[in-house]
């Protein structure tokens, strides 16, 4: 049986090894980080490392599975904006490494793809009208200037509130559909689609 003083020391390893990975992370890319440079920065020996993670890229790739599942959850709210904005700041420590240049470009990536998925299945319900691959292009260019705004706020310290970065970005998507709309209505969409 498992007692809940082994849970919380689990729990507490698991927090020094990720909070020694992405200080390392701010001053070198994963690949570069030796299990035994971990260790040391995070005061455990090596097995208890070894009992829950293979290698640093495994440690990362946790870290970033569990932030990408609070992110899924805030796309299905409505407030998917905000909601993603409050997950990034409360993991400041992640957010610092995405924008230095050892940044894990997959991690954006994952957020990329998932998102698109999201506001594609959202875009078909609200305006069918358009092709397939005119939603997939503006989805993408949307979604593209939202990651550019939210790297702009997570570098210069994430002080502006969250309301007011989703509500940016929301007016500029918004502002865009209707020169969308009006290019489609145009005729022109079967151009956009060649």
């Amino acid at each position: 049986m498992i007692r809940k003083t082994d849970d919380r020391r689990v729990l507490y390893t698991k927090m020094f090894l990720r909070e020694s990975l992405l200080a390392l992370m701010e001053t070198k890319p994963v690949e570069k980080i030796t299990p035994t440079e971990l260790c040391r920065h995070a005061g455990i020996n090596r097995n208890t490392f070894y009992a829950h993670y293979r290698s640093p890229e495994e440690l990362l790739e946790s870290i970033e599975d569990e932030i990408l599942i609070k992110i899924r959850e805030a796309l299905e709210d409505e407030h998917s904006v905000i909601g993603t904005l409050r997950i990034l700041k409360n993991n400041a420590d992640f957010c610092r490494v995405l924008v230095s240049p050892y940044c894990p470009h997959d991690f954006w990536k994952r957020i990329f793809e998932d998102s698109i998925g999201h506001y594609l299945e959202v875009w078909k319900l609200t305006d069918p009208a358009f092709s397939e691959a005119t939603q997939r292009r503006v989805v993408k260019y949307a979604i593209n200037g939202a990651v550019a705004v939210i790297q702009d706020w997570m570098v210069s310290g994430m002080s502006t509130p969250e309301e007011e970065i989703a509500g940016l970005i929301r007016v500029l998507t918004d502002r865009g559909i209707p020169g969308i709309t009006e290019y489609r209505d145009r005729g022109r969409d079967r151009a956009v689609n060649s």
